[in-house]
C-alpha cells in the first residue's frame, strides 16, 4: 500500500489563515499537509489530517472538493508498516486541533518567542505534526525538529532530502 504525503492549499477565495501560513513560510505555495491512501481491503480512498477542530479521516472525493494539491511524496508500506499505519490513525483520530500551537509557531517566526510557548505534545496537533508523528511512528523516520514548532514547509524540506520517498 502506498501512502502519499500531500501539500495543499484550500480552494476557497477567503482563507486568511492559509494566507498567513504561506506568508510566514516565505510565500510558500501551500499551507497544509495531509496523508492520503487507497485501501485495497475496502476499495476506498482516504485523507487524514488535522483541520477544523480535530484530527480526522475524510473520504478522498470530499477532501478533493476542499483543496488544491501542490506537491506530494509517496511512501510504499511493508505489511508491518500497514498495521502500524492503521493503528496510528485510530490512535490519533479525534485529537484536538491545536489552534494555540499555530499561534506559537507564528510568534516564533516573527521573533517574539524562541520556542513555541503552547507546546502540548500529542494532546493537540496541527497538520504538520500529524505527518511528522506518522513518519516517526509508522516509518521510523525522525524529522529532526520539535513537532510542536514545525510547519508544512519544514516537513517538505525534510522529505525533499529523503531517498525513500518518490
Amino acid at each position: 500500500m502506498d501512502v502519499i504525503i500531500t501539500f495543499t492549499k484550500p480552494k476557497g477565495k477567503f482563507v486568511p489563515i492559509s494566507w498567513l501560513i504561506r506568508l510566514f513560510d516565505g510565500f510558500s505555495k501551500y499551507s497544509h499537509v495531509a496523508l492520503e491512501w487507497d485501501c485495497a481491503y475496502t476499495n476506498l480512498s482516504s485523507a487524514y489530517h488535522a483541520s477544523g477542530s480535530n484530527v480526522h479521516l475524510l473520504n478522498k472525493p470530499l477532501f478533493d472538493k476542499k483543496i488544491v494539491r501542490i506537491k506530494k511524496y509517496t511512501f510504499t508500506l511493508t505489511e508491518e508498516e500497514i498495521l502500524k499505519h492503521f493503528a496510528f490513525y485510530h490512535k490519533h483520530a479525534g485529537t484536538t486541533y491545536s489552534q494555540k500551537q499555530i499561534l506559537g509557531i507564528f510568534l516564533c517566526k516573527i521573533g517574539l518567542a524562541k520556542s513555541n510557548p503552547f507546546t502540548d505534545g500529542s494532546h493537540g496537533q496541527v497538520c504538520s505534526e500529524v505527518v511528522g508523528r506518522w513518519l516517526l511512528e509508522v516509518k521510523g523516520i525522525d524529522v529532526g525538529s520539535d513537532l510542536d514548532n514545525t510547519g508544512p514547509k519544514q516537513i517538505d524540506q525534510f522529505l525533499s532530502k529523503l531517498d525513500e520517498c518518490k
